[in-house]
């Protein structure tokens, strides 16, 4: 039998070695006299996540968010997310990303709010609806949400002060 030699495919996905013109995963299979045994049902296969067979290959793969490790392919890592491009790794209308295990969050700026559906997107806050004096200024007649803010409406013979916010 040819000496082991370590393939690559899907570049930090799978690795496998070659046996002439057959690849079989890493040392996930034990050879013996009567040829190859799956080890995949026990344990996992020693998987962190996932292990999947067919029937010439098994191989270890991660949740969504995680990667193999470029150490251990039995392992996964976490993604940093927030390291990769926003709008094409994490959602564009995250004001500042926050990796986690697994996934990222959101911090938004002022006037906006974390959308609670995934936490992964910022979402603009209607000051309005909430209670005058509290979420908007108590000197503002009629509140008129704006992304991000809110500006004053003001009753005949008040004018909008120049903060927008409030009437006097």
């Amino acid at each position: 039998m040819p000496p082991k030699k370590c393939v690559t495919f899907a570049p930090s996905k799978l690795y496998k070695f070659q046996y002439g013109n057959e690849c079989y995963c890493g040392n996930r299979y034990d050879y013996d006299r009567h040829g190859l045994k799956s080890d995949c049902g026990v344990e996992s296969g020693g998987c962190q996540h996932r292990c999947t067979e067919d029937k010439k290959d098994e191989w270890c793969s991660c949740d969504e968010g995680f990667d193999i490790s470029p150490n251990n392919w039995k392992e996964c890592i976490d993604i940093n997310e927030c390291a990769g491009e926003r709008g094409e790794v994490y959602n564009k209308d995250c004001h500042t990303c926050v990796n986690t295990i697994g996934s990222y969050t959101c911090e938004c700026d002022g006037g906006y709010e974390l959308d609670s559906a995934a936490n992964q997107t910022c979402i603009d806050k209607n000051e309005c609806l909430g209670e005058s004096g509290v979420n908007y200024d108590k000197d503002c007649h009629e509140c008129i949400n704006t992304i991000g803010s809110y500006t004053c409406r003001c009753d005949h013979g008040y004018e909008l002060h120049p903060n927008g916010t409030s009437c006097g």
